[in-house]
């Protein structure tokens, strides 16, 4: 849809090689407008870029009273709809899967019906970041998504300080079991300072992430695959207990939503340990022919 798009707004955004495909998408020669409070940020990726310095907010605000759209849209609208239709249905086998260990798409769309009006997700790099991008859906306006891009482990530290800062209100950090290594000592700092925080753990006993590709560059040769990227079977649950944290583990799909939800109405600090498919890969990025 964004290559087809005869217009296309970033707000905020450095259009760097991620967002585009290498800038291949959108197309060289389509109409962008760019908002950013940096004016260096402006045109620096793609030609005939219109650049609006200011808050992207703010900008985007004084463009919505600017004036109406004047052309009869219906039809571009109906083919965003039905693409989006037509991707939750070619998704909804794996959201809805009774598979064991757990598919790590379901666990990210049960989330979405787990979360309080004002809740916050704090989600990690890599695989955690786009499970949670794709399935989980964030339905009312109080509602908050952050998460990281590059910074593997960011998630965790990241939700404690997010939790800290609104006090108020539930604050969920989705994370990896190869990302919480690294700062699992801070299950410590969340239990001495009683933060009410609930971390879900998508435990899959490995580097997601890295496992197509290190199982690839591996067959038929000689080698140990699972120092590269597989993990001892750890429950994270039992491992926050230690640190006098509340923990349940769910083996199950139809567990997650009632874990979840009991874990948020607890008030107290959570480890949710999930079990799930270390095979789960999302589907490659959309590219235009060559």
């Amino acid at each position: 849809m964004l290559y087809e798009a005869d217009l296309v707004i970033y707000a905020g955004c450095h259009v760097c090689d991620q967002i585009t495909c290498d800038w291949s998408n959108p197309h060289i020669g389509t109409r962008i407008l760019q908002i950013d409070v940096d004016p260096a940020e402006l045109g620096r990726n793609y030609p005939n870029t219109f650049g609006l310095v200011g808050s992207p907010a703010r900008v985007l605000q004084q463009l919505a009273a600017a004036g109406g759209i004047v052309s009869d849209r219906s039809a571009w609208l109906r083919r965003c709809a039905d693409a989006l239709r037509c991707w939750r249905e070619s998704a909804a086998s794996l959201t809805t899967s009774l598979a064991t260990p757990i598919r790590a798409e379901r666990l990210a769309a049960e989330l979405s019906e787990c979360l309080p009006e004002t809740a916050m997700v704090v989600a990690d790099t890599g695989f955690s970041a786009i499970w949670t991008a794709q399935f989980t859906e964030f339905r009312f306006p109080g509602q908050n998504y952050l998460r990281a891009a590059g910074s593997l482990g960011w998630a965790f530290p990241a939700s404690i300080g997010a939790q800290l800062a609104v006090p108020r209100r539930p604050v969920i950090c989705f994370t990896g079991d190869g990302t919480l290594y690294y700062h699992l000592a801070d299950l410590e700092t969340m239990k001495r300072w009683n933060v009410p925080l609930v971390v879900v753990v998508n435990n899959n006993s490995a580097l997601g992430q890295g496992l197509r590709s290190v199982k690839k560059l591996y067959a038929g040769r000689d080698g140990r695959l699972a120092d590269l990227a597989l993990f001892g079977q750890v429950d994270f649950a039992r491992v926050a207990e230690v640190f006098g944290i509340r923990g349940a583990r769910v083996e199950q799909p139809q567990d997650i939503i009632p874990t979840i939800k009991s874990a948020l109405a607890a008030g107290e600090p959570f480890m949710v340990d999930v079990v799930t498919d270390p095979d789960c890969n999302p589907e490659p990025p959309w590219m235009p022919a060559p």
